[in-house]
């Protein structure tokens, strides 16, 4: 006899805290970045999703915006500065099919401010790409400042010349 076992999960809210940006590869433009990416697939399996990030105010940005709404991520904490362009990072492939990423910085997502969140989450997340800018350090340490009792997870997400051992 076959058995199916539904899964039930408890729904939890999740603040999110990284870099929404353009993967352009060719002449290919495609919506990413892991902390974005982690964001969509959190709303697709129900969690409820504070994705606290930044575009440019630019056209790659009123896109974003665009289509994270078309995926369903709200776009209430994504801010727009004229400070940087939307984040972007030109992806190539050698012949052994690695590929080897530039980023493209200072981007928008370098500068968010940090909301206020409409509840307490039981999750923050952040990767570690936008981490080695000072400001970003520090409005991690201030998110987490704000809501201590929430458990802390991150994406471990090193990319060539893109941290220093010195920025941890």
């Amino acid at each position: 006899m076959t058995s199916i076992v539904k899964y039930r999960h408890k729904a939890m809210h999740v603040a999110s805290l990284g870099e929404i940006l353009w993967d352009l590869i060719g002449d290919q433009e495609l919506l990413g970045g892991a902390t974005f990416n982690f964001s969509v697939q959190l709303h697709r399996f129900g969690h409820d999703v504070s994705f606290v990030s930044a575009v440019g105010d630019d056209a790659r940005g009123r896109r974003a915006l665009r289509d994270a709404a078309q995926l369903g991520l709200s776009t209430k904490f994504i801010g727009t500065t004229i400070e940087a362009p939307t984040g972007a990072v030109s992806v190539t492939v050698d012949e052994q099919g690695q590929p080897s990423y530039i980023l493209h910085r200072p981007a928008a997502y370098d500068f968010v401010k940090l909301p206020e969140l409409d509840s307490e989450p039981q999750w923050i997340y952040h990767g570690t790409l936008q981490l080695i800018d000072p400001r970003m350090r520090e409005l991690l340490t201030e998110l987490t400042r704000r809501y201590p009792q929430a458990g802390r997870f991150y994406d471990v997400n090193l990319r060539k010349n893109s941290y220093t051992p010195s920025s941890w």
